[in-house]
Formats: structure tokens, sequence, C-alpha cells
């Protein structure tokens, strides 16, 4: 005779006095292998999604350099071409940039250089952000470090001025 107090699984718990017989075990055999069933498919389940998050973590960093080099690539160019206080040009510097170490988007800091071509008013301490677009024009935001204006100007590669002089955008707090 099975018995009447039952585990959380739903086996049979034993007294002293109950009486087994051959079809109690089988009854427990069967609930155990359907809750094994049922957490080998649960895994399997998650394994699957491990996989799919796994490709699609390669598929992003296929997308995104992993070189340290690469990305800091146009950091030491800045500082190892122009000295402090040393007269640059920042389209000749993106134009760097984008040609020669083949960062498309990006942006970087700098301090006490003496940009020629930057927005006027502007202090020698600021941080740029550009974007070359598919037509080879390149939008660049100038956010100096004097105030707290932010420019906007565009410039056409392997051209030596800017098409789109330095605009100060309007924003409200």
């Amino acid at each position: 005779m099975s018995s009447t107090n039952k585990t959380l699984l739903g086996l049979n718990l034993w007294e002293a006095s109950d009486k087994p017989v051959r079809q109690d075990f089988v009854n427990d055999n069967t609930i155990i292998d359907d809750k094994i069933t049922k957490i080998n498919s649960n895994l399997d389940n998650v394994n699957s999604n491990l996989d799919n998050v796994n490709s699609n973590l390669s598929d992003v960093k296929g997308k995104a350099p992993t070189d340290l080099t690469y990305i800091m690539a146009f950091i030491p160019r800045i500082v190892d071409f122009i000295s402090t206080g040393q007269s640059a040009n920042m389209l000749n510097d993106i134009t760097y940039i984008i040609n020669t170490k083949g960062i498309l988007s990006g942006a970087f800091g700098f301090s006490n250089r003496l940009y020629t071509d930057k927005p006027a008013g502007a202090s020698n301490w600021g941080y740029v952000e550009y974007f070359k677009h598919a037509d080879s024009y390149v939008t660049v935001k100038f956010y100096s470090e004097s105030n707290i204006d932010i420019f906007i100007g565009r410039f056409i590669l392997g051209e030596s001025t800017w098409s789109q002089p330095w605009k100060k955008v309007q924003y409200s707090t």
C-alpha cells in the first residue's frame, strides 16, 4: 500500500507501519524521471539561450575594435605630433585620425592646443567629437572648456577648409 505521506515532489514517504508494493516504487520512479526530464529540457533551453547570447556577443565583438592601441591610436597622435603651445589645425588632426588610423567616429580631449581653426572665442582646452558620413562629410562638435558653449562644424575629407563654419548650438537648461 502506498504511503499517505508524500514529499514535495509527490514521492512516497514511508512510515514503519506502511506496506509498500512494487507499483509504489514504479510510481515514484516515474515522478523522478519526469522531473529529471523537465530539468534537462530546461537546461537545454538555457544552453540554447546562452549560445544565442554568445553568438550575439561575437557579432558585437566583431564590429568593435578589441585592440586597445587601435582604440586609443588618435590620443598619442595629438600629443606626439603637437607640442604644448604649438599651433595646430583641428581639421588636419581629424582627417589624420580618419584616413590614417581608420577611426571613422570618435572623440578626444585636448589641453593647451592652439588650434587655428577652433571656434572664435573658444579656449585652448576642450573636447571634440567627430563623425564621418558615408559621403565624406565629417561633422564635428566642439565643447569649449572655458564656458558651456557647444559648436558644430563640418568639412569634406580631402579639403583644407571647413565647408560649414562653426555654429554655436542653442540650448536651454
